[in-house]
């Protein structure tokens, strides 16, 4: 007969026993082991896990706050304050959330490995639109216009919620602004800088173009300005408008203008509008000159600038192209340099009564003009029109007539 356990005498003896007898106390004592259906434990204690260590023996596993229950390599299982890494690198392990992801203060969502792409915020397709690059600290976002949109709802305006925008459009650059709560109505937008700080806008390789100083003056190529708009001054500098981009059309004036007087003030000055050169030093000079645009032939060929007028060591200065001298004896000449507003005339051999001088454009009304006869100390009458300008009287061959003429609008 083969060898039975406590357990199974037990069983067999209950069987035995009349139905009449079932109502009768069965009090079982003792330690029963895995085989005999016990845990072969005296004892366990509040919130302790039983498992099979090995093979027809069980254990008990101690819990602890906050722990997570995990196995070793082979298999023993432990309980532990944090996952495993094979368990973290994929966070999709956790299926779909039914709530929210809650990390506790001072956790982190990190990868296992750093790379351009690698944390990832996918739509419902399954479409990346947000990618954490880890490599270059980077935040890339990228999907249908605009490719960036950062958006800040937390600030109260006047028409509800004030949202400050910027938007990346790729090729078509950066957009930063603000409007009303998802109304037309927009507000200022502010760029601020930490008081006692500048402002810089910059261009590729870091090179400031444009700087605001904390005090409000305004550089241009220059991070120092003194004044309230300043040019950076190491090199020549043009301010100008461009031309008109309709075709066909006449450029538009620019006006350059001081302050009035307040309004209602009584007998007070306007603001002088000064043009004035840079600082020289030791024997250095500057001068001030007006450029105006000729009229040329009729077409489309480019007319430009030329200086007519100057102001060079407080003098005033006609420049430009000379007159034409005419029926002023043989081979009269002007003297260098000769313009319409100013000059001399040597009068040549067997000279008339009068010389004709041709201005070189011609004037929108006749100038008034004063000749002298440098030679004779002498007053000669001049007549002139728009184009001409005649000089009368007694004349020998050599004399020199000094003209100057004045233009009227």
């Amino acid at each position: 007969m083969q060898k039975t356990s406590k357990l199974a005498y037990v069983l067999l003896i209950l069987l035995l026993i009349p139905h009449a007898a079932s109502a009768q106390k069965l009090t079982l004592s003792g330690i029963y082991g895995v085989r005999a259906g016990g845990t072969g434990l005296s004892s366990t204690v509040a919130n302790q896990i039983l498992y099979s260590s090995a093979t027809n023996v069980i254990a008990g596993l101690a819990t602890a706050n906050n722990g997570v229950l995990i196995t070793s390599g082979a298999g023993v299982p432990s309980i532990s304050s944090t996952i495993p890494s094979a368990t973290q690198d994929n966070i999709t392990r956790l299926g779909t959330l039914a709530t929210n992801l809650v990390l506790t203060a001072g956790n982190d969502i990190r990868p296992s490995a750093d790379s351009t792409t690698a944390i990832n915020i996918a739509n419902a397709a399954g479409t990346d639109f947000v990618s954490f690059d880890t490599t270059n600290l980077r935040v890339n976002m990228s999907s249908a216009t605009p490719t960036l949109r950062l958006t800040d709802n937390d600030h109260a305006g006047a028409n509800g919620n004030l949202q400050t925008i910027i938007e990346s459009y790729g090729s078509d650059g950066v957009r930063v602004w603000t409007m009303g709560d998802l109304s037309t109505s927009f507000t200022d937008f502010w760029l601020q800088a930490e008081a006692g700080n500048g402002i810089r806008l910059a261009t590729g390789g870091g090179n400031t173009r444009v700087y605001i100083s904390s005090t409000g003056n305004v550089g241009i190529d220059t991070v120092s300005p003194t004044n309230l708009v300043s040019l950076g001054g190491n090199a020549a500098r043009i301010f100008w408008m461009e031309r008109h981009t309709t075709g066909n059309t006449a450029g538009n004036s620019l006006t350059i203008r001081a302050g009035g007087a307040s309004s209602g003030a009584t007998d007070k000055n306007a603001g002088d509008l000064l043009l004035t050169p840079g600082t020289a030093t030791g024997t250095g000079k500057a001068k001030v000159q007006i450029q105006s645009v000729l009229a040329g032939a009729t077409g489309t060929v480019d007319r430009v600038p030329a200086t007519h007028f100057q102001v060079a060591d407080g003098h005033i200065e006609s420049l430009g192209t000379a007159p034409a001298i005419s029926a002023c004896g043989t081979t009269p000449t002007l003297s260098s340099p000769s313009t319409d507003m100013a000059g001399k005339v040597t009068v040549g051999t067997t000279p008339g009564t009068s010389c004709t001088l041709t201005f070189a454009t011609a004037h929108t009304n006749a100038p008034p003009c004063q000749v002298t006869n440098e030679t004779t100390a002498n007053l000669i009458r001049a007549t002139s029109t728009t184009t001409t300008v005649v000089f009368a009287g007694t004349l020998l061959g050599g004399d020199v007539l000094a003209y100057s003429c004045l233009g009227r609008a």
